[in-house]
């Protein structure tokens, strides 16, 4: 039997890590994959997080004359990890994004959430939602969504206690969370009809 690898964008795997909703539009409409993976998922995010619909008619307009306009970052970085250490971690990295969001990518952020459930009919695959309690960015509800809409018997919905939103950062879950991944895409890979 072959494992499948974990990939993301990646459409020769089977199994897919996704970050959100642009990931899941793709395992859609592929068709090659068995399995999604949603890491602290922008499935559904916080109302905190949503702008009001007079917001997004002003962003709509001006963002016809300047879609790249920097306008904030997306939330406080305080929500990425509960420890103090990782965050400065985190902070340091230079592969982290500390860029604002761009009025292009606000409104396609918006657009893309309110088209997931749509969307979602299509979803034929099983899908391990992963989720910290202590995530002030990204909703449950939003991967309880995932969940209802695939299903599968091999789905689970995974929650880690006092977890923020970056759960490969939390020193005391990180380990935990790997291995749930690990065992669950051998769960899924051993069903697959896929051969690597």
């Amino acid at each position: 039997m072959s494992s499948a690898p974990i990939a993301s964008n990646c459409c020769n795997s089977s199994v897919v890590v996704s970050s959100g909703v642009r990931v899941t539009r793709q395992a859609l409409s592929q068709g090659l994959w068995t399995g999604l993976i949603g890491l602290s998922g922008a499935f559904q995010l916080s109302p905190a997080l949503h702008p009001s619909a007079q917001t997004v008619a002003a962003l709509r307009f001006a963002a016809v004359f300047f879609p790249k306009l920097p306008i904030r970052r997306p939330f406080d970085p305080r929500f990425i990890v509960s420890d103090a250490a990782a965050l400065r971690s985190w902070e340091e990295d230079p592969l982290v994004s500390r860029g604002k969001l761009t009025l292009g990518h606000i409104l396609e952020l918006q657009r893309a959430s309110a088209g997931l459930q749509s969307m979602l009919q299509g979803l034929r695959v099983p899908v391990l939602m992963l989720w910290g309690t202590g995530d002030q960015v990204v909703l449950e509800e939003g991967h309880k969504i995932m969940m209802e809409a695939s299903g599968h018997k091999a789905s689970e919905l995974i929650k880690y206690p006092g977890g923020f939103h970056n759960l490969l950062a939390e020193p005391g879950l990180k380990d935990f969370v790997m291995l749930d991944i690990e065992r669950w895409v051998r769960k899924v890979s051993r069903g697959s009809p896929h051969k690597g």
